[in-house]
């Protein structure tokens, strides 16, 4: 899967969720690129009776991935499932079908045409009015399942409190299933026992830290124009018992860093139209 971002030109679309699908519903069995198609189909969806119909090169803008094998790529997001614990739909296919329909070299373009199941339905019917806003050039930059969900969470909690300017959320080790429902799976360590040769299961918090948490923080702080986000200082060798990770809300966008003018210490920028040995420095 080709998911590069950089030959993509901006999409300037504002994908909505409901808040409360993004504080605690979950897509499973699925890698970080496909959870981008799948929340980039289900939010167009959602405020479209629960169908999708969207060209294949407009949905690649908008998701940062080349569906080049557009079938192949598409089937995994077709078998995604609803992980919501407690709701009816729990278990449920996210979509009843995907459909890609080719387009025909030099007269017309593929196109993607997606059915939510009535299960997915419902989940977005009870997540509320509230709606969550999300920049599709800010969701097709986030490479992992968990960054995605992390951002997911933190920005419906700074929906909800709209007052708010700043959130803090403790991650227990009981929260990891919550807030990353299948996924928090690779946090769970096995033990053997030394006396009887018993195996027994149990979620490190400080694996979950290190695969999910710390790098879902890194990747949201270095991404997202909506917050500014941290954690709470790693631990080793302690028994960890939470994870706090802030998240600020953002007014305005963070700038680009601006590339280095020079190579050197001392060189001298170079002036267009001027040649080099015309070059004169500037007292600026």
């Amino acid at each position: 899967m080709n998911t590069t971002t950089e030959r993509f030109k901006p999409s300037e679309v504002t994908l909505q969720l409901p808040a409360g699908t993004a504080a605690s519903a979950t897509l499973g069995g699925l890698t970080g690129p496909q959870m981008r198609l799948a929340l980039v189909l289900v939010a167009i969806a959602g405020r479209n009776g629960g169908r999708v119909v969207v060209e294949k090169p407009r949905l690649e803008e908008m998701t940062g991935i080349v569906l080049d094998s557009a079938n192949r790529l598409l089937e995994p997001v077709r078998h995604a499932v609803v992980e919501l614990p407690g709701h009816d739909a729990d278990g449920d296919l996210v979509f009843d079908s995907i459909i890609y329909r080719p387009g025909k070299k030099g007269s017309s373009v593929g196109v993607i045409a997606a059915q939510l199941s009535i299960g997915m339905g419902h989940v977005l019917g009870d997540g509320g009015s509230l709606t969550m806003p999300l920049q599709a050039d800010e969701l097709r930059q986030y490479g992992s399942v968990a960054a995605i969900l992390l951002r997911l969470r933190l920005g419906a909690a700074l929906v909800h409190d709209k007052t708010a300017k700043l959130i803090k959320l403790r991650i227990r080790p009981d929260d990891l299933a919550c807030i990353f429902g299948s996924y928090a799976r690779v946090a769970t360590v096995r033990t053997a026992s030394t006396v009887t040769g018993e195996i027994t299961e149990h979620t490190a918090l400080s694996r979950a830290g290190a695969v999910l948490i710390y790098p879902a923080v890194e990747t949201i702080a270095d991404v997202s124009d909506a917050m500014s986000v941290k954690s709470s200082v790693r631990m080793d060798g302690r028994k960890w018992s939470t994870i706090t990770v802030e998240a600020r809300r953002l007014t305005t966008r963070k700038t680009a860093p601006k590339p280095p003018a020079t190579k050197g210490k001392f060189a001298v920028p170079r002036r267009p139209g001027v040649a080099p040995d015309k070059q004169i420095p500037s007292n600026r």
